[in-house]
C-alpha cells in the first residue's frame, strides 16, 4: 500500500512557460530561431552557419539527436510547434504563446477595439426593450452612437431586464455589466481582425483599380485579372466568417447565459482567424504605398498571386493552368531530326 501511496503522490512534471531546452545544441549553437518554413509551414529552426542561414525541422532536429518525444525537450518542442500557428518566431527563453497555455490571446487588440465590442453588444442589448434602434454594425458609426444619451438610457435599461431573464432581480444588474464587460473583451479580439479584413478588402479595391488603369497594357492585364479572382474568393470567404460570428453572437442574453462556452466560442474563431490573417502581413505591408501608378506593380501583382494561389485557387483553375503548362511544355519539345 505505502508503495502505492508513493507511485500515486508523484507529482506531475511542471509546465514550462517560456522556451527552455537542455541539449546541448541549443546552446552552443548560435542564432537559433523557432520558425515555421515559408514554402512547407513544417515547424523548426532557422542557424546562422558563416554568412549562410539553415533551416531544420523540429522532426530531423529530433531524430538527428536522439530527443525522446516524451522527453522535457521533446515535450517542449511539441509545444513549441503547437505555439508556431500564433507567432512568427520563438527564441530560447521567450514566453510560449498563451494560446497554448491558457487559451487566452498572445496578442491585444486596441482601446478603440475595445470600445466598438463593448458598443456593438450594447446595441444587441437593446433589442430587449426596442425594435426601432439603429441596426448599424459599421465600426465608425457604432462608436458614434456611444455618445447618444438616448442609446446610453436604452442600454442601461436593457441591463435590468436583461437580469430578469438571466433569472436574477432587476437590481442586480451590476453583474450583469460585469457579464458583458467580459463578453465584450473576448469580442474585441474579433473587432480587431475585422478591421485587418477591411484593409484586405481595400487591397481588393485598389486591383480592381489597377485594372482599369492598365486595361491596355497586356501583361498587367492579365495578372490583375487573375489576382483579382482570387482576391474576390479571399474576401468572400473571410466574410462569411465575420457573418457566421455576428449570427452567433446576435442575441446576448443566450451568451451570457452560459459565458464559459460562449468564450470559449469566441476565441476558437479568434484563432482561426488570427492565424489565417497572420500570413497577410508582407502581402499588406507591400499594398500600403500608392503602387498603382509604379514601376513595380508587376512584380507586386506576381508576389501577390503567388501568395494567394495556393490558398485560394479552386481545383478547376489549377486543371487549366497544368493543362497549359503541358500544351507549353509540348511545344518545346525537340522534334526528331529527318534525314
Amino acid at each position: 500500500m505505502s508503495d502505492l501511496a508513493e507511485t500515486s503522490s508523484t507529482p506531475e512534471p511542471e509546465q514550462r512557460t517560456h522556451v527552455e531546452l537542455d541539449h546541448w545544441f541549443f546552446h552552443k549553437v548560435e542564432g537559433i530561431r523557432f520558425q515555421l518554413h515559408q514554402t512547407t509551414s513544417q515547424p523548426g529552426v532557422t542557424i546562422n552557419m558563416a554568412k549562410n542561414e539553415a533551416f531544420l525541422t523540429l522532426a530531423s532536429l529530433k531524430k538527428e539527436f536522439a530527443i525522446e518525444p516524451v522527453s522535457p525537450d521533446g515535450l517542449m518542442l511539441n509545444q513549441i510547434a503547437d505555439g508556431l500557428k500564433y507567432v512568427k518566431g520563438l527564441l530560447i527563453g521567450d514566453e510560449l504563446p498563451k494560446e497554448i497555455l491558457t487559451g487566452e490571446a498572445s496578442w491585444e487588440p486596441t482601446a478603440m477595439h475595445v470600445a466598438i465590442a463593448h458598443q456593438r453588444v450594447g446595441m444587441r442589448l437593446i433589442t430587449l426593450v426596442s425594435t426601432d434602434e439603429p441596426t448599424t454594425t459599421d465600426p465608425k458609426e457604432l462608436l458614434a452612437l456611444a455618445d447618444d444619451p438616448a442609446i446610453k438610457k436604452k442600454i442601461n435599461e436593457a441591463f435590468e431586464v436583461a437580469a430578469v431573464e438571466l433569472g436574477m432581480q432587476r437590481e442586480q444588474k451590476q453583474e450583469v455589466i460585469a457579464f458583458v464587460d467580459t463578453l465584450a473583451g473576448e469580442m474585441a479580439y474579433i473587432e480587431f481582425l475585422r478591421e485587418k479584413f477591411m484593409q484586405m478588402d481595400a487591397v481588393r479595391e485598389r486591383v480592381q483599380k489597377v485594372r482599369t488603369l492598365h486595361s491596355r497594357t497586356p501583361s498587367i492585364r492579365e495578372s490583375s485579372d487573375q489576382v483579382a479572382r482570387l482576391m474576390e474568393r479571399a474576401v468572400k470567404e473571410y466574410q462569411a466568417m465575420f457573418d457566421a460570428i455576428d449570427e452567433r453572437t446576435s442575441s446576448v442574453v443566450p451568451l451570457l447565459r452560459d459565458i464559459d462556452e460562449s468564450i470559449e466560442y469566441i476565441r476558437r474563431v479568434r484563432d482561426d482567424l488570427h492565424v489565417r490573417f497572420m500570413a497577410w502581413d508582407d502581402v499588406l505591408k507591400e499594398w500600403q504605398p500608392m503602387v498603382e501608378y509604379s514601376f513595380k506593380i508587376n512584380d507586386l501583382l506576381r508576389t501577390t498571386h503567388q501568395f494567394l494561389a495556393p490558398r485560394f485557387m479552386s481545383f478547376t483553375d489549377w486543371t487549366a493552368i497544368a493543362r497549359e503548362e503541358q500544351k507549353r511544355r509540348a511545344k518545346l519539345k525537340v522534334q526528331p531530326m529527318a534525314w
